[in-house]
């Protein structure tokens, strides 16, 4: 919303002298431009700093002034290219972003912004939500309660992995981690797996062919040592979800704001 800062007219000031009557002392005066715009840089040890003016200009200042950190909105006076008589105003735009961004974290959670999104913050509650969810979704065809080919499993999967990854980066968020971190442990299981069908499969291969000759019982003798390595393969994929999944539920989140914004909620949860 924009307020009665965002749009103060460029008036002409005269700086005050010491009489205002009448008189050669009353009509020597200057007339300088008074404007408002924003800290683009500030040093506090030499009081030099750049404003942006809202008139597209940018303008040199020097002041000790308190409270002009970068994004500060500020009203100035020009000389030149210089700016001069800076007052601080009440207000950033870092301050009304963070406003937005907590009118979001407590508006009433969307499927949207929970199963797509990867920006933000999500308590433990609703990342066991949209976890229950996609195992709910997906369950029925893995148990084989419905007659569907494996092809149509693994499409399901792929399509589950979007609101898994997104639930999964907002859930890091508000552990004040990095969302990108989400797909290490999912790249970890697929290899795991990917290397267990391959095992599977080679051994497999090379016993079909060894039935052609005289290596077949040889072969055969490696046929229950390469299963037992393809399903601890697959075991160890399955504990790495697992483990992370239990990791992003249990453990609680930042109690303040951080830098992926403001705590989902006031719950412990």
């Amino acid at each position: 919303m924009k307020g009665a800062h965002d749009h103060s007219p460029v008036v002409q000031s005269r700086a005050p002298g010491p009489n205002l009557g009448g008189g050669a002392s009353g009509r020597a005066f200057s007339w300088t431009t008074a404007l408002r715009g924003e800290i683009l840089s500030y040093d506090p040890v030499t009081g030099d700093g750049l404003i942006s003016g809202d008139d597209l200009q940018r303008y040199a200042f020097t002041s000790t002034t308190a409270g002009l950190e970068p994004g500060r909105r500020v009203d100035f006076a020009i000389d030149s290219k210089h700016a001069r008589d800076i007052i601080a105003l009440s207000f950033t735009r870092s301050a009304t972003a963070t406003t937005s961004a907590q009118a979001v974290a407590k508006s009433p959670a969307v499927w949207q912004n929970h199963f797509l999104s990867f920006k933000g913050r999500i308590g433990r509650v609703h990342f066991w939500a949209v976890v229950l969810v996609l195992i709910g979704i997906q369950a029925p065809y893995w148990l084989q309660l419905f007659p569907v080919t494996w092809h149509l499993k693994a499409l399901l999967a792929g399509i589950c992995l979007w609101p898994y990854l997104a639930a999964s980066a907002k859930r890091l968020h508000d552990l004040d981690r990095r969302g990108v971190l989400a797909i290490l442990p999912v790249a970890v299981s697929i290899l795991l797996a990917q290397l267990a069908i391959a095992i599977w499969l080679l051994t497999l291969v090379w016993l079909y062919l060894a039935s052609f000759g005289d290596a077949y019982h040889q072969v055969r003798q490696i046929w229950e040592p390469s299963k037992t390595v393809a399903r601890w393969l697959l075991g160890s994929a399955v504990l790495i979800q697992l483990a992370f999944i239990a990791w992003l539920g249990f453990v609680r989140g930042s109690t303040a704001d951080n830098r992926f914004g403001p705590p989902p909620s006031k719950s412990i949860w």
